[in-house]
């Protein structure tokens, strides 16, 4: 027999699929449904020829919609697992990968990659010198909010705030010394977030770190509602804390890092979605890591359709998007914190 939970993820699955159905069709050159089953139809099953019109929307629907909505669902998901991880790691419902500086680490090592044109390692140089800038970042903010073998949530918020701002900085002065003026108006474009660029072969990395990162959260979903007890109730239960948290902080700077160096600096999805999730499924990490690979993907997606129709035919970066909707929430949560 169906279980209540059973239907209610089958109907969170049927709304992330409706939603991605909506953001494919939606555009300055919109398609139907019809027509999209007409393109799917044509590619997967060598259906009937398509009419001029639907030849041109098929290739921007395969060459452009789908890249970047697939990009935007794994976006979501990665930023929101690492922030519902960061939120375990310290145990503080207000860290989130921005706030905490590792996306302007991973930001200011992907622009300077891009500026310089270092092209060390080939077409992985980007994605490693944003995952050493997110680790410097995060290992800076984790020196400075330890207080002996505990955290302070106080000073862990300020210290990410003030080192994801002088990251900021120097991110910037990267850009405005950079010789082409094309190129700096480019990236300035992309360190708001942007999914416009994003193409197939973009893809496969996203899609195996966040994959083997639902894979390892969700295995070890046990042991992320034992860290967010004491340090002493943690070590009766025999989890080893230290070894756990450093696993947990290398995941969350490597996601951090492949998402950044693909789409830019995206803020508050990793605060804003696993919170609303929490007042839905509670602090459970059984319910809270799959809800957040649902929900994160739905939120990014129905973010970027948004980001792009509002003022249409001008796009909105994303990261304007997820600002506006994730400061009230942040507010929201200072305001509750009695620390």
């Amino acid at each position: 027999m169906i279980s209540l939970p059973q239907i209610l993820w089958a109907l969170a699955l049927l709304g992330l699929m409706l939603i991605t159905l909506k953001a494919m069709g939606s555009g300055t050159s919109s398609l139907t449904l019809q027509e999209i089953w007409a393109s799917c139809h044509h590619r997967w099953i060598d259906g009937p020829a398509l009419s001029l019109e639907l030849q041109n929307k098929d290739m921007i629907l395969w060459s452009i919609r789908i890249p970047r909505v697939l990009m935007a669902g794994l976006s979501g998901a990665g930023l929101s697992l690492v922030g519902a991880t960061i939120q375990a790691l310290v145990r503080n419902p207000m860290a989130d990968p921005w706030l905490l500086g590792v996306s302007s680490g991973a930001s200011l090592g992907a622009v300077l990659v891009i500026v310089s044109g270092i092209s060390l390692f080939g077409i992985l140089s980007i994605q490693l010198f944003a995952f050493i800038g997110a680790v410097f970042a995060a290992s800076v903010i984790y020196f400075f909010a330890r207080q002996g073998y505990k955290f302070s949530s106080t000073r862990l918020i300020f210290t990410g705030l003030a080192i994801s701002f002088c990251l900021e900085a120097l991110t910037q002065i990267i850009i405005f010394t950079a010789g082409r003026h094309s190129q700096v108006q480019n990236v300035m474009f992309w360190t708001m977030g942007s999914f416009g660029s994003v193409e197939n072969t973009d893809l496969w990395i996203p899609a195996l770190a966040v994959g083997y990162g639902f894979v390892f959260l969700f295995r070890s979903r046990h042991e992320l509602n034992i860290a967010c007890l004491s340090e002493v109730k943690a070590f009766s239960l025999g989890l080893d804390l230290k070894r756990f948290r450093r696993q947990l902080f290398l995941l969350s700077a490597a996601l951090t890092s492949v998402l950044v160096s693909v789409t830019g600096s995206i803020g508050f999805v990793g605060l804003m979605v696993p919170h609303v999730l929490r007042l839905i499924l509670g602090n459970d990490y059984r319910l809270l890591i799959p809800g957040c690979l649902i929900g994160g993907s739905a939120f990014m997606i129905a973010a970027d359709a948004l980001a792009r129709n509002f003022f249409s035919p001008q796009e909105i970066p994303i990261g304007v998007i997820t600002a506006l909707l994730g400061s009230p929430i942040f507010i929201w949560l200072m305001r509750g914190s009695h620390e």
